[in-house]
């Protein structure tokens, strides 16, 4: 184990060093954003602009990759990351911040294809379920524990988002130092949408409502919380424990759909999202508790597993050769719903009150769980024998999923080859 993990693990720290500042910063600018007086759809600009400069990052980083390699390119990413969490700090003017935010989603993109590329052709496929799940702690751990730097310095001061541009530039030391061949460029092939559609209509709303629902939790749950009257503290925790939560249930609710219809976990994981947003909308006429928060927050978890049940439900239906570029064109069906969510949530809370972040939210899942059931009618399962193993993959770039041993490996597809 520890043989396999060694030309890894510099890697690893550097995944873990810079997830924290990003986890940290997301949750930081939401916060800044409701202390200033800014409306609830500034905050939700601002996110959308992240996750659209991580589409715009999926489909183009390559081109800084190739032009210099991975390990100047992570410097490149990583000392832009910095700059730009240092800059939020000279202005609270929302245009300045919308433009910053676009570009840190495009750096991050970046550095998650470096990295994952780099974990690519470090691992051989005996490993690479193993590594993939080890990848995934470190991604979720990582954002789970940034919130608590939270409470490091004042929310209103600038100490925060120094300490964000110093985990950046940090993650620089372990990845410099490391002594892992560069690999190739990854050149990520998708397949356009009409196509995906055809192979799993299920596949592309389901992923697609994932990212409509999780933008906006990660955007606009701390401006509730805010608003409710929590301290950071318990922002911090509400945060951390719902983004560990999503991760630790994957697995015991992934292995469940490896054994009855995969379409049948999906519908009832949306149906108890859907359920636990109606409940909190009806239950926002009375003064919501701590503990009840806390047990919304722990449903809540179960939109975690939405996006990797809809590619594992897509994936069932498709040949191992044309899994990648599948995958591919599933994060960014989720990468649209993504750049969407903030923006929506932000307008239903502004006409409807705070509480309708929940109502939105689980308004998404009884849709989405919806068009589950009717296409239940619609095509026959998939013998249970014949499901692929569930395999937890992240919403990251689309060269995480070469990572996925299910995947073929095949000689990575050139500039033109990718269809977007």
């Amino acid at each position: 184990m520890t043989n396999r993990l060694a030309p890894i693990a510099a890697l690893l720290t550097g995944t873990f060093i810079f997830l924290l500042g990003n986890g940290l910063l997301g949750t930081l600018l939401s916060l800044r954003l409701n202390l200033a007086g800014q409306p609830t759809e500034v905050a939700g600009i601002v996110g959308s602009a992240y996750f659209v400069g991580l589409i715009a990052g999926c489909l183009r980083a390559t081109t800084v990759i190739g032009a210099v390699g991975h390990i100047r390119a992570f410097s490149v990413f990583a000392a832009v990351s910095a700059s730009i969490a240092l800059a939020f700090a000279l202005s609270p003017d929302p245009l300045f911040w919308i433009a910053l935010r676009f570009l840190s989603g495009f750096a991050i993109a970046g550095l998650f294809m470096v990295i994952e590329s780099w974990l690519n052709v470090s691992t051989d496929n005996t490993w690479r379920g193993r590594i993939l799940s080890i990848y995934m702690v470190t991604i979720y751990s990582a954002l789970g524990v940034g919130q608590f730097l939270l409470l490091s310095y004042d929310l209103k001061g600038f100490q925060t988002f120094s300490l964000v541009a110093m985990l950046f530039a940090l993650s620089l030391v372990p990845v410099s130092l490391s002594r892992v061949p560069a690999p190739e460029i990854l050149y990520p092939s998708i397949l356009p949408f009409r196509q995906l559609y055809r192979l799993s209509p299920l596949g592309v709303l389901g992923c697609f409502g994932s990212g409509l629902m999780l933008a906006a939790f990660y955007s606009l749950a701390p401006i509730f919380a805010q608003n409710l009257g929590l301290p950071v503290g318990r922002i911090a925790l509400l945060m951390s424990a719902a983004i560990i939560g999503g991760l630790v249930l994957q697995w015991p609710i992934g292995r469940l759909s490896d054994v009855v219809d995969r379409r049948l976990v999906l519908t009832v994981a949306l149906f108890a999202v859907a359920l636990a947003g109606g409940a909190i909308m009806l239950l926002s006429m009375w003064p919501m508790t701590p503990t009840l928060f806390y047990v919304a927050g722990a449903v809540f978890c179960l939109g975690f597993v939405v996006y990797p049940l809809s590619v594992g439900h897509a994936n069932d239906h498709i040949t191992t050769e044309s899994r990648v570029a599948i995958s591919g064109g599933l994060l960014l069906a989720y990468s649209i719903g993504a750049a969407l969510g903030p923006v929506l949530a932000a307008l239903a809370m502004r006409h409807a009150g705070d509480y309708a972040l929940f109502g939105y939210i689980g308004g998404v899942a009884l849709l989405v769980g919806l068009f589950a059931i009717w296409r239940m009618t619609r095509r026959a399962p998939v013998p249970v024998a014949q499901q692929g193993p569930f395999q937890a993959v992240p919403r990251t770039s689309p060269v995480a999923h070469e990572l996925d041993p299910a995947a073929e490996t095949s000689p990575p597809a050139g500039p033109g080859q990718a269809a977007a």
